[in-house]
């Protein structure tokens, strides 16, 4: 589980696509997003804590990659994210 409200997750030299599924820690619903180091964002979208996990993609186009995802929870006690996905 990640701890406080944010985490950046560093991914591997080549990558062209990841995802993950993040979830709040509290059973109840807040507000998590997800954004990319080029500024792409899933915007703020409602997950519930309870088996509601939320998926989250990114992709990159032609010689682009991803270098960095960052995600938020409005959840103060935490959040977890798991099930990752990766492309190269």
């Amino acid at each position: 589980m990640a701890s406080g409200t944010e985490v950046t997750l560093t991914l591997p030299p080549g990558t062209k696509a990841f995802y993950l599924y993040a979830e709040p820690n509290t059973f109840d619903t807040f507000s998590m997003s997800a954004t990319g180091d080029d500024g792409t964002t899933s915007g703020l979208l409602p997950v519930h804590g309870q088996s509601g996990a939320r998926y989250f993609g990114f992709h990159s186009t032609g010689p682009a990659t991803l270098k960095t995802i960052k995600v938020t929870s409005l959840d103060t006690s935490g959040f977890a994210i798991g099930e990752f996905g990766i492309s190269s």
